[in-house]
């Protein structure tokens, strides 16, 4: 009966240190995103507040990325109240939400991924299992898929001369090609350019000069579209145009 005894309380203490370890492990991930998190919004709004004038899709980064951080300091407080680990799966299930909406965006995007790393790493932290996320990406990187796939990308800016935006994934960058710099740029994805062969169309919504598609993307260019916006009347004016695919 002693020895009954005290395997169950040795049982019982190394069960108590396997849930302080990853209670351990929940605060130091819970942590790191918290920091990230902050650390992304002061960004967003440096440069935000650099600008004379932003247009909306500036503002809504602003707001969506102090949404997060105000939502990963409410999780990494609740990891500290020992909150039971339902209440921890669905907070993580909206913080991954919101991180998703940000693919509407060419914003941080680096850093945005490495907030989903440690998403993923809390989510196997709770047994929350494989991310959705992580089902999207295995069906972008799937360059044979037969699935269709409907997606926009709205882009707007001040141009100057001639321009190329460059679309890949949920990036928008800009090549300036002749002319000043492009002012007051910004883009809005539905859904990231997948990583296949796929065909787009623009269509200008605002802009006296020409906005056409001059590369498809394809596996020799890595999935990248390329828009050429030409303006050749002199002095900047404002473009607008959606890309379909």
């Amino acid at each position: 009966m002693k020895y009954v005894g005290r395997l169950i309380l040795g049982i019982t203490f190394l069960l108590g240190m396997s849930a302080n370890a990853v209670s351990a492990h929940l605060e130091d991930r819970a942590e790191r995103l918290a920091s990230q998190a902050e650390e992304l919004a002061s960004k967003s709004y440096s440069g935000f507040n650099d600008r004379d004038r932003g247009n909306r899709a500036d503002v809504e980064v602003l707001y969506l990325t102090q949404q997060f951080s105000s939502g990963a300091s409410l999780f990494r407080r609740m990891i500290g109240d020992r909150r039971p680990d339902s209440e921890l799966r669905d907070a993580v299930d909206i913080l991954s939400d919101l991180a998703r909406s940000s693919e509407r965006f060419a914003f941080a995007r680096h850093q945005w991924d490495e907030i989903q790393r440690t998403l993923d790493d809390i989510g196997r932290e709770l047994n929350i299992g494989k991310s959705r996320r992580g089902d999207e990406r295995a069906r972008w990187n799937d360059d044979e898929s037969d699935s269709h796939m409907n997606g926009r990308m709205r882009w707007r800016g001040r141009v100057d001369n001639e321009v190329y935006v460059v679309v890949q994934r949920s990036n928008a960058s800009i090549r300036t090609v002749a002319g000043s710099p492009v002012k007051n740029a910004g883009a809005n994805f539905s859904s990231p350019l997948p990583r296949r062969a796929v065909s787009v169309e623009v269509k200008k919504l605002k802009g006296r000069g020409s906005v056409e598609v001059i590369q498809q993307p394809s596996r020799d260019n890595d999935y990248t579209a390329i828009i050429q916006i030409k303006d050749e009347k002199g002095e900047a004016a404002d473009y607008e145009f959606e890309l379909s695919w």
